[in-house]
């Protein structure tokens, strides 16, 4: 029994001038707190699961997300040894993202526990390297040492404020490289849930995006958790805390000041952009690639409600349909049918209603649609001959208003891994077979290539017929992203260089974002959180978005990440909305030199993880010496 509850009492040791003298000596027993024991870490991971989530859409507390990391913070500065911390990180991730990401449960059940159980991976990371300067604040605020019951003792920094500004300032570091790491690695990344992503509601503190981008501002809502919990540790008092709450009042101030200077000065650049038409089918999808309608009626029904929304609103410049929602309308796929003797009757249809729409209405058109580059002849049967389709792609046409010609194709180039491509095919074949089952029906016939090329369109300002190709000067300008596309901050930055490295550009080379997405697979509260990580694409770029979505949110973002009720259809309904955009000539420091919070954060990571190590086994060498002098 004694021993039992020896285990159950982490060591003490007092440290500082004021320490007795037979402080130093260990088996004193600490206080028993309730974080101490397993029910309560896990009471307080669940705590900060319900914090979070509320943050988000469509929910849309965004002040949540400014305590929501603090239970995790105490709950790692109550852990004896870093695997520990590592576990409780872990787990306090999985938990988060199985209340968040359910909605993937329409497409695959096993993939998506596979999926939450590896995004734990990044908090239980972030939880250990984090674990030693958490620690080091407790011991400071408390004159408290915990050892480890491994017998591997850290060295304790006694001065509370050096302490206190250390954890303010490292574990923002901590966390942003590990959610900048998340969202890029393996596979693409899973950049859904970055903490700036909550802060949407109060759009002047997001304005720094077009300086740091969305990290900038998950660095700051880092910061307020890190201060949060330094009060927890401190009990409560502001003595000793003057500093760290000075350096994050001095950051949310001036975050604020230079968001209100950015709202100040908008409307002196603004100009009149195009007036765009977008058109939201409501769609349904199957998890097997089902469109849920004959593409038949698909074609019928976008001409249908186009023809509608134009009769209204005949100053339209641009019709946009959402992504996939159209067949195969590129020319290899048309030549590689007609060397069969074949022929798309859905595709040749479809372009020809599509170039009627155009010289009907002297509108441009943007649509989504598959691309194949080939064809193979799986069955000869005269009445229903089938083929095998190769080099499939994700891709939006483009079809100018003046002619009705097919312009240009822009082809999906982030691919979501285990929706529209399996890795490991060619060089893990067992595991890609493994993988293939944990996805949903027939997900091996859905795999796609990736595009290589930025694509900025141009949108003719004249409507009447060019002689020659639009230059420039006289057109609009816009870039297209394809569903996830407008999660990922990089790509879009790199759009709008022309395709071109950082810094190779003095001014941003479009004018405005075009988002089609299909999120007809998904439930709920898939749609507001999908619109709100399209809003800090525009205030990184300082452009407006223009968003068709097949089952919705479709609607209109300005330059400052703003959008009104009036401006979007909900989701699951079906509907047009027509509306003028005006475009901001400001070219941002983000556009130009894009992501480098991120990655500095994530080197950060690295970096204080080695020097955990190096100390740990420093501290290692220093107990062994010690105790063999003793002896």
């Amino acid at each position: 029994m004694g021993r039992r509850k020896s285990k159950e009492h982490a060591d003490i040791r007092q440290v500082g001038p004021d320490a007795p003298a037979d402080a130093a000596s260990p088996g004193t027993r600490s206080p028993r707190l309730f974080v101490d024991r397993w029910y309560g870490k896990l009471i307080l991971l669940l705590v900060g699961t319900i914090l979070l989530t509320l943050a988000y859409a469509p929910f849309y507390q965004f002040w949540a997300a400014w305590i929501g990391l603090v239970p995790l913070i105490v709950v790692t500065s109550r852990t004896k040894g870093t695997w520990r911390a590592a576990f409780w990180g872990w787990l306090a991730g999985v938990l988060f993202f199985s209340a968040n990401v359910w909605w993937l449960l329409t497409i695959t059940g096993p993939g998506v526990i596979a999926l939450v159980f590896w995004l734990g991976i990044y908090w239980a990371v972030a939880a250990a390297v984090l674990r030693p300067i958490v620690r080091t604040v407790t011991t400071a605020a408390t004159g408290i040492e915990l050892a480890d019951t491994t017998g591997d003792h850290e060295a304790m920094e006694p001065n509370g404020t050096v302490a206190s500004l250390r954890l303010l300032l490292v574990f923002p570091v901590l966390w942003v490289g590990a959610e900048w790491v998340r969202g890029n690695w393996p596979f693409y990344g899973f950049s859904w849930f970055n903490l700036s992503y909550s802060q949407t509601p109060v759009l002047h503190l997001c304005q720094i995006a077009d300086l740091l981008g969305e990290h900038g501002i998950s660095f700051w809502v880092a910061m307020i958790n890190a201060l949060a919990a330094l009060f927890i540790f401190n009990g409560w008092r502001f003595r000793g805390l003057l500093r760290p709450v000075l350096v994050v009042c001095g950051v949310l101030v001036a975050v604020g000041i230079y968001g209100v200077w950015r709202f100040a000065q908008t409307e002196s650049h603004l100009l009149p952009g195009p007036t765009v038409l977008l058109v939201q089918p409501n769609i349904p999808q199957s998890n097997s690639g089902d469109k849920g309608a004959p593409m038949e009626d698909l074609i019928d029904f976008h001409v249908a409600q186009t023809n509608a929304a134009m009769k209204e609103r005949p100053d339209a410049d641009l019709a946009v349909w959402s992504e996939t929602m159209m067949p195969e309308m590129n020319a290899e796929f048309a030549a590689s049918m007609a060397s069969l003797g074949l022929a798309s009757r859905d595709a040749e249809r479809a372009k020809r209603e599509i170039a009627q729409l155009a010289r009907r209405y002297k509108v441009s058109l943007l649509v989504g649609g598959s691309f194949a580059g080939r064809v193979k002849l799986v069955s000869t049967d005269p009445r229903m001959p089938m083929v095998e389709k190769a080099g499939r792609r994700n891709s939006a046409y483009y079809f100018l208003r003046d002619t009705g010609e097919l312009a240009d194709r822009f082809d999906k180039i982030h691919l979501v891994p285990f929706g529209e491509y399996i890795p490991f095919e060619e060089s893990f074949p067992w595991l890609y077979r493994q993988l293939i089952a944990l996805g949903p029906p027939n997900m091996e016939d859905y795999q796609l290539d990736r595009g290589e090329r930025a694509k900025i369109f141009l949108l003719p300002k004249d409507r009447q017929p060019a002689t020659q190709p639009v230059a420039a000067d006289k057109a609009w300008r816009f870039v297209t992203s394809i569903c996830f596309e407008d999660a990922d901050a990089d790509l879009n930055a790199w759009h709008f260089r022309g395709g071109g490295g950082r810094g190779s550009v003095d001014a941003k080379q479009a004018d405005f974002i075009v988002n089609i997405s299909n999120d007809g697979w998904f439930k709920l509260t898939m749609m507001p959180q999908h619109f709100q990580v399209a809003t800090l694409r525009s205030i990184e770029n300082r452009v407006p978005t223009v968003r068709s979505v097949n089952t919705g949110i479709s609607g209109f973002i300005d330059s400052l990440g703003r959008s009104r009720n009036d401006l979007v259809i909900p989701a699951n309904t079906e509907g047009t909305l027509a509306s003028s955009i005006m475009l901001d000539s400001r070219t941002t420091f983000f556009t130009r030199w894009g992501n480098w919070i991120g990655p500095g954060c994530a080197l950060g990571l690295g970096l204080v993880g080695v020097g955990n190590v190096v100390k740990r086994r420093r501290a290692r060498r220093a107990g062994a010496a010690s105790n063999g002098g003793a002896a």
